[in-house]
């Protein structure tokens, strides 16, 4: 838990620096005479990348931090946390090694595990969303790889509503 004191906004980075890693400390500004914070990154070892690529773990976690420091509501970050960490527990651990089949693959196993159609477009287009804009590595999907989603009630017209039977209607 972090203390808010009289900055929220302050309390907000504090808790994004903890969860990015390593230990904040307060230090005293020379000229000043105020504390700031710094943090000091923590001395895990890190993979190392052979040949520039990309490890998929890593990119997640950046992406997810990026979304924290933009202020995304906390419910994306969740969700896109969820979907992307489900993706990737594949046995890839490069980036560049996913595509199409991936996507598609994922998508059957949900199919599979029984899960609406609307849910899977949404995990889907996460997916497909996380490596155009993130990575620059757009997965090209074809139209038939989409589900067909029921139309919802917003999607219809006033002439295709469903009236009710005259037995449901109140009468003054």
């Amino acid at each position: 838990m972090i203390n808010v004191g009289p900055d929220a906004l302050e309390a907000l980075r504090q808790q994004h620096r903890l969860l990015a890693g390593g230990t904040t400390v307060r230090v005293p500004e020379s000229d000043t005479g105020k504390y700031k914070l710094v943090t000091i990154p923590s001395a895990q070892p890190q993979e190392p990348v052979a040949d520039g690529r990309k490890k998929i773990k890593d990119e997640i976690t950046r992406y997810l931090d990026d979304m924290v420091a933009s202020k995304r509501p906390a419910k994306s970050v969740r969700m896109h946390c969820n979907f992307l960490n489900a993706f990737s527990e594949a046995s890839k651990p490069c980036c560049d090694e996913y595509g199409r089949d991936d996507v598609l693959a994922f998508r059957n196993r949900l199919l599979e595990e029984r899960y609406r159609h609307k849910y899977i477009d949404t995990q889907m287009n996460t997916i497909i969303t996380f490596f155009k804009r993130w990575l620059k590595m757009p997965i090209c999907m074809e139209q038939k790889d989409w589900l067909e989603t029921p139309p919802t009630a917003s999607h219809l017209d006033s002439t295709q509503v469903p009236v009710p039977p005259s037995s449901h209607v109140r009468l003054p």
